[in-house]
């Protein structure tokens, strides 16, 4: 793996000039623009919920998922074998 030289730093900015460090630096305020407004709104309820509250609505999104992903299971498992016709020996 090629490990940068602390050198390269400086001669990238002397040989490409701060163009290329101010494009990335406005690109990553956009993408971390981009992320705060996409951000689960249940990050702003971390600040206000206790870690009890936390902890409970958590275990109640997890069996939420839980059902919803054995409920798929069941159906897939259903479709799978409709479309099979049972073998016969």
């Amino acid at each position: 793996m090629y490990q940068r030289n602390p050198l390269d730093h400086a001669r990238d900015r002397q040989d490409k000039g701060e163009q290329p460090y101010q494009d990335a630096k406005a690109e990553m305020s956009e993408a971390d623009a981009i992320l705060a407004r996409v951000a689960p709104p249940d990050q702003e309820l971390d600040e206000t919920e206790s870690a009890e509250q936390r902890t409970a609505r958590q275990e109640a999104e997890a069996s939420e998922r839980l059902e919803r992903i054995g409920e798929e299971i069941e159906r897939s498992v259903e479709s799978d074998q409709v479309r099979q016709p049972a073998k016969t020996p």
